[in-house]
């Protein structure tokens, strides 16, 4: 059998875009777990009177582009937290990274989209943390590998 090549996700990156022409991206807060967006295909129904066997028939509609799921340490009234209710009230889509560090590469997925959500946790006896999603705002997903210097 095959050696593995499963790899942690140790390292990952989540980087906000600022947007410029030549665009700088700056890495948001102290990042904890993230869950890439899924794509989802919608189910059209086509089924007819002459449908065989009385059975429905599909055929595949628009694509969801999904979102980005993030769970971020919250530490309140810092940079990261402000920045993404800014972003929020804002109301505007710009680009965001997910770095991975792979197998002597880095490959960077960049997608377009807005803050939808930002919450807040603050238990008694862990650390306080913020879930945040990314509503990916088109089908437009980008990816680069570089190898690592």
């Amino acid at each position: 059998m095959a050696q593995t090549t499963a790899e942690i996700g140790y390292g990952i990156k989540f980087k906000r875009g600022d947007g410029a022409e030549t665009e700088v991206f700056t890495e948001l807060g102290e990042l904890i777990d993230i869950t890439p967006p899924a794509l989802a295909t919608d189910d059209i129904d086509a089924s007819h009177h002459g449908s065989p066997n009385a059975g429905k028939e599909y055929i595949a509609g628009m694509i969801e582009p999904g979102e980005i799921a993030l769970t971020i340490v919250h530490v309140p009234g810092d940079a990261a937290n402000t920045q993404l209710n800014s972003d929020q009230l804002d109301r505007q889509s710009r680009n965001w990274q997910i770095e991975y560090v792979k197998g002597g590469n880095t490959v960077v997925d960049t997608y377009y989209g807005y803050v939808k959500s930002n919450t807040p946790t603050t238990p008694l006896n862990d650390r306080m943390t913020s879930e945040v999603v990314i509503k990916v705002a088109k089908l437009d997903p980008q990816r680069t590998i570089t190898p690592v210097a």
